[in-house]
């Protein structure tokens, strides 16, 4: 299911590097090259590790027009298995709703 799925509880904690923290705390509407957000996903509050582990990297200007530059991962399970790494699936489609936030869903950020 859909990490933003509506009346699907999870818990998360929301990870950003000093590019992306910069950027949020001057309010800005886009993001730099290199900036980072990480996500961890828990489906009980008490638990002790993610369920799965989401994260987008800013690229290089050009490396995908469709995600304005952003590359998407997805990561499953204690070990953290790569499962997704992707510009063209789920993670774009829903994530394309915040273009005018650079992709970002600032409701997380808060």
């Amino acid at each position: 299911s859909s990490p933003h799925e509506i009346g699907f509880q999870t818990f998360g904690k929301v990870f950003a590097n000093d590019l992306a923290k910069t950027a949020v705390a001057n309010n800005k509407t886009t993001f730099p090259e290199g900036s980072i957000f990480v996500r961890e996903r828990f489906l009980k509050e008490e638990d002790s590790a993610p369920e799965t582990v989401t994260a987008m990297v800013k690229r290089e200007k050009g490396f995908s027009k469709k995600t304005n530059d952003w590359e998407f991962f997805t990561f499953i399970g204690a070990d953290l298995k790569l499962q997704k790494r992707e510009t063209k699936s789920d993670c774009s489609k829903c994530h394309s709703q915040a273009k005018e936030t650079d992709f970002v869903f600032k409701t997380y950020l808060k």
